[in-house]
């Protein structure tokens, strides 16, 4: 096959090795989740989010000593234990086993006990800290009913995986105290590489050009070469269960309707994304997204932080 057509009559062109070109191991996001180790230097390494946030907020006047801080999508929690060492006074991060086993090629997997046990190895590397201080729930963002209880509240690649983002804005600006600050840094749906190993397809942004249907007839129809066990129902399923379709219009109206101050809004566009966009791409994908503009497309991450 050459080409996908669209239900618009749009002729999608298929480019031989362009998603490996994009996400070069993508096949390896087609697994069971299962327990294993994480190395302490590894641990160590992904801490630089809680670095980099940290360094950032201080540029504004923001110390994160002495705070109680949440990290909303924790997984593994290392940010948690990161944000204890720069001086908060307790950290809880909260994450949905769900999400996990929407992803694992074992429905019955228990992502639950995966996560405690991964994260219990990690406590085993900060022994020097005050283990009470640091603690975990399986909770999503819309479940939890905290008023008024935290300083700061953090998301890493996060944001894109939250079905209802207007929600969670609400739900953590309920839980924040008053004047409180969250710090999301997020890879949008939008960019070349917004669809994840899921959803990275064969031509540049093509997964912003399918609706639903259209995406799930692409993964039956169109196989890769050595496509891995489960690639159309996981693919699917993480299209529409797993990423949300959030502009940087959106974003900001709902941070407003929020009821947050913006304090800022970091989203650099890569011009050589240019050279990759197809004067039709952007046409298309409004038919789907009406508030889509050409800089959603340029942006691989987005940086905010609002405060209540």
């Amino acid at each position: 096959m050459k080409s996908f057509k669209l239900n618009n009559g749009f002729e999608l062109p298929i480019v031989p090795g362009f998603r490996e070109q994009v996400k070069s191991n993508w096949r390896i996001a087609y697994k069971n989740f299962e327990y294993k180790p994480i190395e302490q230097d590894k641990a160590t390494k992904l801490k630089q989010d809680i670095n980099h946030a940290t360094s950032y907020l201080s540029k504004i006047g923001i110390s994160i000593q002495g705070k109680r801080i949440m990290d909303v999508g924790c997984y593994l929690g290392i940010q948690c234990f990161g944000a204890i060492e720069h001086g908060a006074t307790s950290a809880l991060g909260i994450d949905i086993p769900e999400y996990y086993i929407n992803s694992s090629l074992d429905k019955d997997v228990n992502a639950s006990k995966i996560l405690e046990d991964r994260r219990n190895d990690i406590r085993k590397y900060h022994s020097h800290l005050d283990q009470s201080k640091i603690t975990f729930q399986d909770t999503s963002v819309f479940e939890m009913d905290f008023e008024n209880e935290f300083d700061i509240i953090f998301g890493w690649e996060t944001f894109e995986h939250i079905t209802n983002p207007k929600e969670a804005l609400k739900r953590i600006y309920k839980a924040l105290k008053p004047g409180g600050i969250s710090y999301n840094a997020y890879n949008p749906f939008f960019c070349l590489s917004g669809g994840h190993s899921m959803c990275t397809l064969d031509f540049p942004f093509a997964h912003i050009l399918l609706s639903n249907e259209e995406f799930k007839k692409y993964v039956e129809e169109v196989i890769p070469q050595n496509s891995p066990k489960g690639y159309a129902k996981l693919s699917y399923e993480f299209f529409t269960k797993g990423l949300n379709r959030m502009t940087q219009y959106d974003l900001r109206k709902y941070i407003d309707e929020e009821g947050f101050k913006l304090l800022d809004f970091t989203s650099i566009p890569d011009m050589n994304m240019m050279n990759l966009i197809d004067p039709s791409t952007l046409e298309i994908a409004r038919e789907l997204y009406p508030t889509l503009i050409l800089n959603d497309l340029l942006c691989s991450m987005i940086y905010f932080t609002i405060q209540k």
